[in-house]
């Protein structure tokens, strides 16, 4: 389904932090996020119906969702041009070409309902 005001596929993107328990050895350190817990920092995209396009699951804790997607398949694509869509992405993200940075009107208050 494309954004019929900007006549392209619309994804929306987000990371999320899955707990997990500490392992062990010396990469224990990398696995706590910022929030103090040990995790796994899970990204997902999902198109305009809401299907999950991508999984990137593979990155500790302590990595930023700016550079998950950076280091991405499909910030690859996007940047080659073999995916002319538009990625909705919030101020976790760096400023990129593929990216629109936005507020999601459903998550957050009256206010904050413009974009950033």
């Amino acid at each position: 389904m494309s954004c019929p005001f900007l006549r392209q596929e619309c994804v929306a993107e987000d990371c999320t932090q899955v707990p997990i328990k500490a392992p062990p050895g010396p990469n224990e350190g990398d696995f706590l996020n910022r929030k103090g817990f040990h995790s796994v920092n899970v990204q997902m995209v999902c198109d305009s119906m809401f299907h999950i396009t991508n999984v990137e699951a593979t990155w500790p804790g302590s990595v930023g969702d700016s550079k998950i997607f950076r280091e991405s398949h499909l910030c690859t694509l996007f940047e080659r041009g073999a995916d002319d869509g538009i990625l909705f992405g919030d101020r976790g993200y760096a400023f990129r070409q593929a990216v629109l940075h936005g507020t999601i009107p459903w998550t957050t208050n009256p206010l904050q309902c413009n974009f950033h």
